[in-house]
């Protein structure tokens, strides 16, 4: 990293004796939102018969598209700074307690290793994963998965729910079972961007799940029971909370 910005620190003196300008950083940069982009014929009417499918705008899919690998990769970076969370705490502890000299390092001021210890607890993150020995539906309920998964088409899930109110996720590596605080309306007929929450409960643990419909089964079809959503699912814990952007359906 030293090295880094030792290069950067060069570069920089190089340009402002040159006198070239010095670009913004993009993190400062503001930007409209709106973007043109060119692509082949065959990838446009792709996207333009997906969208449809799903009943959604072409830019609604795209964004989702866009959206996903985005999501995935600040799941994995955080996922990656818990698992290196553990062993840094128990790198300080060994070169605290090295040195003899200082006393106040008592065995009970020293946080456990345990996951249940409340210190630990209440600072670390809960980690949203896949519910461990998951199979797929049977029956009615409702089933969400991360995107990755869900194109593929495979049985890892984030989140369950049977219809009779009771749901299932995995935190920390854990399935935790969960009971219904606030479920959503069923009165009326649903559409294609409707939006609505379900709020979930076990323990100290909340999880509030936001919900936009992108696809409602066709009026003909009778045969069809299936709402497909994109959802958001947030788990908080003491005070501290994950989220993590989701797809999936609700049906029989």
């Amino acid at each position: 990293m030293r090295s880094l910005q030792q290069v950067v620190k060069t570069v920089l003196k190089d340009m402002i004796r040159s006198k070239e300008p010095i670009p913004q950083p993009l993190g400062k940069r503001s930007f409209s939102g709106r973007l043109n982009v060119r692509m082949p014929s065959y990838l446009h009417r792709h996207l333009a018969i997906e969208a449809a499918q799903q009943s959604v705008s072409l830019n609604q899919l795209i964004n989702l598209k866009l959206e996903a690998p985005l999501e995935m990769a600040a799941h994995i970076d955080t996922t990656a700074r818990e698992h290196l969370r553990p062993i840094v705490m128990f790198g300080l502890i060994v070169i605290l307690l090295s040195f003899a000299a200082i006393p106040c390092f008592a065995e009970d001021s020293v946080p456990s290793s345990d996951s249940n210890h409340p210190v630990q607890d209440s600072i670390k993150k809960p980690r949203i994963g896949v519910i461990l020995n998951s199979t797929p539906p049977d029956g009615c309920g409702c089933s969400l998965q991360f995107p990755s998964d869900y194109r593929k088409h495979n049985d890892r899930y984030v989140f369950r729910r049977d219809f009779d109110g009771t749901g299932k996720v995995n935190i920390d590596g854990q399935n935790v079972e969960l009971t219904t605080l606030h479920d959503k309306d069923n009165k009326g007929e649903v559409r294609a961007g409707d939006r609505f929450f379900e709020i979930y409960s076990s323990g100290n643990v909340k999880v509030r799940i936001d919900y936009i419909v992108t696809r409602v089964c066709n009026p003909n079809d009778e045969g069809c029971e299936v709402t497909w959503y994109s959802a958001t699912i947030a788990v908080t814990r003491n005070g501290s909370s994950q989220t993590a952007r989701v797809l999936g359906v609700c049906g029989c």
